[in-house]
Order: C-alpha cells, then structure tokens, then sequence
C-alpha cells in the first residue's frame, strides 16, 4: 500500500497512515531524570529521510511505548496532527505526530525496508552563543572528540537529589571547542568501549544531537539530558572534511629527552607547508614516503602540548 510522506501531514487530514524509522526515543520528566514521567517524545523518520516529532501523552505512555523500539520500523494509523510546540523541539517543523488511545502501531519485519536513521540540523560552533537559553528547539552539533572526564556527583541548587556528570569537549574544523556536560543517565551511558583504541590514535568524530545551548558564568556551554543521542564516526556528507585530513605520527627531541607526538588537520599542515591533496599528488606508489613528509625530518620546531586526561594512563607518553 502507499503511505503519506510525513511533509504531507496537515491537521485537517484524517485517516494519514505512515511508515516510519523512530529514530529517537525518550521519556520527559519535566527536566529531571527521576521525576514523574509527563509523556514520551519519539522522532520520526519516512523513506525519504524527512522527520517529524511525535508525542505519546501521559495516559498513552503505558499502553502505546512496548509497542515501540528505538531504531524499529512501523506502520502507524489513527493519530492526530496537531500544530508544533513551542518548546523542545527536535527539528524545525510546523506539525507534530500525537498518539491517542486509537492509535494503532504496526512494527515493519521486511528487511528489505530501507529508511535513514540519522536525523539532525547543525549549528556552527560561531552560532551556539546565539542559542544560549532559547529552548524551542534542541541543538546539534559535530566535530572531533578531543577529551571525556570521568563521572561525578553533583547537586545542582533547585534540584531535590544529587545527579552524576560527565563533561566531554567537541572541537570543530577551525579548532573551536565546545564543552557538552552529561546529565544522569546520558553522563553514565557515555562510553568509548569499541571505539577508542590507544594504539591507534584515530581521531573520533561525534555526531552530537538533542541538547540545549546553556550560559553559566559567560562561558557558552551544551547540556544532554535525556533526549541527547551521540553517533560515533558517522557515515555522513558533514563529517568528511574531519577525515580527509593530515595525521602525522612522529619522534620529538629536544636534547635530553624523545616523546612520541601525534598531530592532525591544520596543525600538521602548518608542519607540512603544503595541503594534504598536494602532498598526495605528488607521492609515488614505489616511495615509503611522500617526499614532503620527508623534508619535515630534522626540522626544529616550538610546540605548545595541550595534555589530557587520557595522556597519563600510558606510561609511554604520546601527546
């Protein structure tokens, strides 16, 4: 059968029967992680890559959210359009998907089914100060993660109990930094298990998506709470330019001591002299080298190292 494109979707239309990717699912409690539940926010997803939010209210949460998964597909019939929120938003949109007791759920099992599973609208890191403290919608982001912090307890004045942090730093592709602080279970969740191996000093690139643009103190910063998701070298025209870069691995000396040091982007083409597409251009199939990384050798250099956390679990030293 033939299902409606969610831009098709008008409060005066009735009987609208979609197929939808839920791409994000999460439960609002009224800005804690441990209050009463006041209802179930989802993002949606047709064949053809376009979003929509959805809402399950409160009395529905129960009956209707088993019957949906994160990352499932389904067929969905007898909702209501409904004009869009003022706040909390997922994405721009004039209308939201809102469940009632006749909503009817029907998951998809055809394999075959093939709909986009990453919904997210960017904003520039040169941006985000606008966005401080305007909560219509969720802000999203990517770049390159360069730090985690490990958890801690914090109590936040106004908030009845203790929560746990994690803040993690994203820099951009002029070397920009955002801080993004973990609320709860999103600070828990947050692990580099399968994607950080040390031995290869790979940068990670994060697709960053449901937070809130926050300002404390002067100091811009992003805040996930449970609507935040992070996609790990995602596989997306934006992230490209953070992997068509240089990355040099080389031995450091200054007289009395070696260290073995990594740099990538900008900072190595300054090292360099030359853009990465020039430098392997001109690099022949028979040379180890190219023969512009070459020249580098036995060249002095001043460096300011920036150290992290990560940068004293080793007992070799790599900055």
């Amino acid at each position: 059968m033939a299902f409606d494109l969610l831009p098709s979707l008008r409060p005066r239309v009735r009987h609208g029967v979609v197929r939808v990717h839920v791409a994000r699912k999460w439960e609002f409690h009224g800005g804690t992680d441990d209050g009463p539940i006041t209802h179930l926010d989802l993002v949606l997803v047709d064949e053809k890559g376009n979003s929509m939010y959805g809402e399950i209210p409160i009395e529905e949460v129960e009956r209707k959210s088993p019957l949906l998964e994160e990352g499932g597909v389904y067929v969905i019939r007898r909702f209501r359009v409904s004009n869009a929120k003022a706040t909390f938003m997922p994405m721009p949109g004039n209308y939201i998907i809102e469940f009632t007791y006749y909503t009817l759920i029907e998951p998809v099992v055809d394999n075959a089914v093939s709909i986009p599973h990453l919904v997210y609208h960017l904003t520039p890191f040169g941006d985000l100060a606008q966005r401080a403290g305007i909560y219509s919608r969720f802000t999203d982001i990517i770049g390159v993660l360069v730090e985690v912090s490990e958890t801690k307890v914090v109590h936040p004045s106004g908030k009845a109990v203790p929560t746990i942090t994690r803040d993690i730093t994203i820099r951009d592709l002029s070397y920009s930094e955002m801080k993004v602080t973990l609320w709860g279970n999103r600070a828990s969740a947050f692990t580099l298990d399968g994607v950080y191996d040390p031995n290869e000093a790979k940068p990670i690139i994060v697709l960053l998506v449901g937070t809130l643009a926050k300002n404390y103190q002067g100091q811009v910063y992003l805040s996930a709470n449970a609507a935040c998701r992070w996609y790990f070298n995602p596989e997306i025209l934006e992230a490209n330019p953070f992997y068509s870069r240089y990355k040099i691995c080389f031995i450091a000396t200054h007289g009395t001591a070696e260290a073995e040091m990594v740099c990538f982007g900008d900072v190595a083409g300054r090292i360099v002299g030359k853009p990465f597409q020039q430098v392997m251009r001109a690099t022949r199939p028979s040379e180890d080298f190219p023969p512009d990384i070459a020249a580098i050798v036995s060249l002095r250099f001043t460096f300011a190292i920036v150290l992290t956390d990560q940068s004293f679990d080793k007992p070799d030293k790599s900055f």
